[in-house]
């Protein structure tokens, strides 16, 4: 057994449903059933309408399932309140969104530092590792910019510092590479790549199954259900129903609109 297979599950979901609708619920996730361990990068691929948004709510604790299990760092997220899923996902999640949700009004490191406003960590002590996540990914220059001030690429690299900047369990990216030009994004997946070599666990929800390509697994959406295998398996052992790497889905949807940079979330 690999020291990754043998090592504490991050994220589980066994046989997830999510319907929609009472007197004809539509099923937008069937029976997922996938597990990421600590240290893993994982990407999630599938066409428009495959469920990815469905299944990135469950497991960002922003949703929870009609039936099945959703665990987040050995969590259950059934029965909590919005309260309890709030406090789960302050201290156990990262995310980075395709449209950067900084708020306008407040500089690089102070979009980092309010991530960090619910965690008992005093105002010094917020900056100082905002401070030093804004330099992990290279912004050590632009701490004082505002999101207007910084280019797209810039910008989704504050939202990514905003996401480590407290050391979650996991860090979801949607769509991250979405609002950039091609060579902007490569340059935030090579990103994404410097942070999985440093420890970041990562799964990574795309329509692209070239951004898809750079993890070291990965789980194809159709219709609700995970077809490919979501399981660990050593480099010594492939099974014939692995979907390997280099083999891509033919019929991937085409990138949604661009949304401006910077723009703020809610």
């Amino acid at each position: 057994m690999t020291p990754l297979a043998a090592s504490r599950p991050v994220l589980e979901l066994i046989d997830v449903v999510r319907e929609y609708g009472e007197s004809s619920p539509v099923r937008a996730l069937d029976g997922v059933t996938l597990t990421v361990r600590r240290g893993e990068w994982v990407a999630i691929v599938g066409p428009s309408g495959s469920g990815k948004s469905t299944l990135l709510n469950l497991m960002g604790a922003l949703d929870t399932p009609t039936s099945g299990v959703v665990r987040i760092d050995g969590h259950d997220v059934a029965g909590r309140d919005d309260d309890a899923l709030s406090a789960l996902r302050g201290h156990t999640l990262g995310f980075v969104f395709q449209s950067f949700h900084l708020l306008p009004r407040l500089s690089a490191v102070d979009n980092v530092a309010a991530a960090l406003l619910y965690r008992g960590i005093g105002a010094a002590r917020r900056r100082e590792r905002a401070v030093e996540a804004l330099r992990r990914v290279g912004l050590g220059a632009r701490l004082r910019h505002r999101p207007a001030q910084l280019s797209g690429g810039e910008c989704q690299r504050v939202a990514i510092a905003r996401a480590i900047v407290g050391e979650p369990a996991l860090v979801l990216a949607d769509e991250p590479t979405g609002n950039l030009d091609s060579r902007t994004g490569a340059e935030i997946m090579d990103l994404f790549a410097a942070l999985h070599a440093d420890g970041v666990t990562l799964v990574l929800i795309t329509h692209d199954d070239a951004v898809a390509r750079a993890a070291a697994r990965r789980i194809v959406l159709r219709d609700g259900r995970a077809t490919s295998p979501p399981n660990v398996v050593p480099p010594d052992v492939v099974p014939l129903d692995v979907v390997p790497l280099d083999v891509a889905p033919p019929d991937v949807a085409p990138p949604d609109g661009g949304r401006a940079r910077g723009q703020a979330g809610t």
